[in-house]
């Protein structure tokens, strides 16, 4: 056997190793656990909420993302429903994103969805607020998320205020969000869309574009 000859086999051998190595830590339970913390962490330090996702499968080669009976918990009850959850939410990042602080999507698709708010007579209402990991400066500003969906579709949902339930479907382009949170508790950001449509019960909207300010 000639020594050219042993360098090529020895390349390609340890070629091969790496590319399996490789393949088995991106379809590895130890990667999908990785991805399924960073995803509850990401969602608790943007909304308060406490984060329940009943099965995560990650997909490393389009970096797609998908969740099964997601749920985001407010200051609900016992026994009252979430605040927010979602039979299935598949979501797939953009490479660029993986380098940068903004969150970019490709698309987000939410099925079977359902947003429960309620308020009382106090004014209380079950939103979480913030989550409580910075100093406690009413006057502060600390930025939360900046988001940015290439499509969004929200299908089978439906948003429930104070018992009043209204079905809701959702199809947009460009969406955007820049949300910052005012502590101790509340938010302020922007929300834009645009070829936005929306369907509730037999009332369709026309396509339109949104600009708003919260």
């Amino acid at each position: 056997m000639s020594k050219h000859f042993k360098r090529v086999l020895i390349t390609v051998t340890t070629l091969v190793v790496i590319v399996v190595t490789v393949l088995t830590i991106l379809t590895s339970n130890w990667l999908r656990d990785v991805v399924k913390r960073k995803v509850e962490t990401r969602l608790h330090e943007a909304t308060g909420a406490r984060i329940e996702i009943g099965e995560l499968k990650f997909n490393p080669f389009i970096l797609q993302v998908t969740m099964r009976d997601l749920a985001l918990h407010g200051n609900e009850e016992s026994g009252e429903p979430a605040l927010f959850t979602a039979k299935n939410a598949v979501f797939r990042v953009r490479p660029l994103t993986l380098v940068r602080r903004n969150l970019g999507l490709s698309r987000l698709d939410l099925t079977g969805c359902e947003l429960n708010i309620h308020s009382g007579r106090d004014g209380s209402t079950n939103l979480p607020g913030p989550a409580p990991d910075s100093p406690a400066d009413a006057n502060a500003l600390d930025g939360v998320l900046d988001l940015s969906i290439g499509r969004l579709t929200i299908i089978q949902a439906a948003v429930t205020f104070n018992s009043e339930r209204i079905p809701l479907e959702v199809n947009a382009r460009n969406v955007a969000m820049q949300m910052q949170r005012k502590l101790p508790r509340g938010y302020m950001g922007t929300l834009s869309s645009s070829d936005l449509r929306a369907k509730s019960r037999s009332v369709s909207l026309p396509e339109s574009s949104l600009t708003s300010r919260f």
